[in-house]
């Protein structure tokens, strides 16, 4: 992984240096886990959870992003799945709903810029 991709990483909320700690300092390895996250149905599935006002599934689909984004040094994904999970458990379906409203645009950005790189040779 070059400087330029570890920047727009970066800038995209991701904890870099720790994610490749995680992965052995392996950067293929990491690139191809990076790639696949956005195959993972979880953050789909607490959209369309919450549409739909189911609190568990959204529970279950925004605890198990937050362990997939934690792995991955995605540290905003991280908190935010964080907070609708805690908001769930609390009862807190509004704070929930904004919270996702947050995770959107979370999402949306680290997928800009994943797309960057693959677009630019970087991963």
């Amino acid at each position: 992984m070059n400087k330029e991709s570890m920047e727009m990483l970066r800038a995209a909320g991701v904890d870099v240096q720790t994610a490749l700690n995680r992965f052995c300092g392996n950067d293929s390895l990491y690139a191809k886990y990076l790639k696949k996250f956005f195959d993972d149905p979880n953050y789909r599935e607490a959209g369309a959870a919450l549409a739909a006002s189911d609190w568990e599934e959204m529970l279950h689909a925004a605890h198990t992003l937050k362990g997939v984004a934690g792995n991955l040094g995605l540290d905003r994904l991280f908190e935010t799945s964080g907070r609708i999970v805690a908001a769930l458990r609390a009862g807190e379906h509004d704070a929930a709903a904004a919270a996702y409203a947050v995770l959107r645009g979370q999402y949306e950005e680290l997928s800009r810029a994943v797309e960057q790189m693959r677009e630019r040779g970087l991963l």
